[in-house]
């Protein structure tokens, strides 16, 4: 089993499990699963649950409620220091739906970026 790096200490346990997934088996759909628990868990400190797992992709991220720009700067910060990416303002301003935020991290993160390294 992967560890949990010190970046997820404090996360609930729900997004910790979803990141081991992610990093043990390359799966998109656990992926998704952390990063928009995580968008959650940043937003309004709910425990990861699954509310944001039922929103369409062509939703809008920051029309969804609890959501912001600050909550969604939080996660791309996490997201470069947990897999030591650099995601490009390009980059950001692409994203502006929860499909978008999808494919950009299947895109930056997909499998091959999944072997252990923490």
């Amino acid at each position: 089993m992967s560890k949990i790096p010190p970046q997820l200490e404090g996360y609930p346990e729900r997004i910790q499990e979803d990141y081991v997934e992610f990093r043990e088996t390359g799966s998109s759909d656990a992926l998704s699963s952390f990063v928009l628990k995580t968008l959650g868990f940043l937003s309004d400190g709910d425990d990861g649950s699954e509310a944001l797992l039922s929103i369409p992709d062509d939703a809008q991220i920051l029309e969804q409620p609890g959501i912001d720009s600050l909550a969604f700067a939080e996660l791309v910060f996490l997201i470069e220091d947990l897999f030591e990416y650099s995601i490009t303002d390009e980059q950001m301003r692409s994203v502006e739906t929860v499909g978008d935020l999808k494919r950009l991290m299947n895109e930056l993160l997909g499998p091959t970026s999944a072997s252990p390294s923490q």
